[in-house]
């Protein structure tokens, strides 16, 4: 068996003091009580005085970054408006209309809290710009046309003559 730690060596020296501790506040309970409750009074005074709560997602990031000094930059330019994107999920294209309509014209009645809401879009100018309103052969069409420049966008532009443009 190891013998016992003698009093003098550094392991011996956090029992011998929390030993000291204990003992005194065995022999004055009052005033460790007493003790222990103004340190939680300090502690509440300064936990209501100097305590914030930061709800801002930047506050996580380094602000030494370039990503966040990117950002701050984006923001003085731009604003820093945050976007709410709203799914609705339905079997009925109809009944999702009639949700999105309910739903923006609620937003829309909440200036205060909701700024620039979309949530109708007339696609009547988007169709003829949109790839995904064209019929199936005429994309076909134009893809065989992209067959056919492949070359020139690989960068052979010696091959764009006017001969073989006409």
């Amino acid at each position: 068996m190891g013998e016992p730690a003698s009093s003098d060596s550094p392991q011996a020296f956090l029992p011998t003091v929390l030993r000291g501790i204990t003992q005194a506040c065995a022999r004055r309970p009052w005033t460790t009580i007493l003790a222990v409750a103004l340190s939680c009074v300090v502690c509440l005074i300064y936990t209501a005085t100097h305590l914030t709560f930061k709800t801002n997602r930047s506050d996580l990031i380094d602000p030494s970054t370039p990503f966040h000094q990117r950002w701050l930059h984006y923001t003085e330019s731009f604003g820093s408006a945050a976007d709410m994107v709203v799914v609705v999920e339905g079997e009925e294209p109809e009944a999702i209309k009639a949700a999105l309509d309910a739903l923006g014209k609620k937003l829309q009645r909440e200036p205060q809290l909701f700024g620039n809401v979309l949530f109708k879009v007339e696609a009547g100018k988007l169709r003829n710009k949109g790839l995904q309103y064209l019929p199936p052969e005429l994309l076909a069409t134009g893809l065989e046309r992209l067959e056919d420049y492949r070359p020139i966008l690989q960068g052979k532009w010696d091959l764009v003559r006017l001969e073989n443009l006409i």
